[in-house]
């Protein structure tokens, strides 16, 4: 989260009595670079699957879908 409260993305949003927990917002400078991010994001994500081809875009969205959920179990 640093790094995105160094550029002014994001900001606390309250002060949480658990330690472990940090509640931050999105500020209207990171909504703009989101708005940015979004066009530039899906013509990366064009590329490679042109590169790749449809079918192994899928596989590996697949593949990264269960991994994202075993890990998920493990924490």
């Amino acid at each position: 989260m640093k790094p995105l409260a160094d550029k002014g993305w994001v900001q606390d949003a309250v002060n949480a009595s658990d330690g472990r927990v940090r509640l931050v917002r999105l500020t209207d400078k990171g909504q703009r670079a989101i708005v940015k991010a979004i066009p530039l994001w899906r013509e990366a994500q064009a590329k490679v699957e042109q590169a790749l081809g449809a079918k192994a875009m899928r596989a590996l969205n697949e593949l990264l879908d269960i991994s994202v959920a075993r890990l998920a179990k493990v924490g």
